[in-house]
């Protein structure tokens, strides 16, 4: 829980950065969160799954989709503490 609140407080600054950006530009607040939410839910489409994520199906789409998809604890620990998930830790 610790390391998904991290990637969720990290999205929240990048995305509050940007709403930030187009607000100063003279875009209206609603307006700015309206185009940045819009801009997200574009760029996730290739990673998005809204199915059973536990699930045979979700296997195949993740392999297809080159994503990760680990299943047991050793090899989480990997990625735990790879150089970018270290370097989200030592961001905030």
């Amino acid at each position: 829980m610790t390391a998904l609140n991290l990637i969720v407080a990290d999205q929240l600054d990048k995305f509050y950065d940007e709403v930030t950006k187009l607000i100063d530009k003279g875009e209206e607040k609603r307006l700015a969160i309206v185009d940045v939410l819009r801009k997200y839910i574009k760029e996730s489409k290739d990673i998005r799954f809204e199915g059973d994520g536990y699930s045979d199906e979700w296997v195949k789409e993740a392999a297809k989709r080159k994503l990760s998809n680990i299943k047991n604890m050793p090899r989480a620990l990997d990625a735990y503490l790879s150089k970018k998930s270290i370097a989200l830790f030592e961001k905030h």
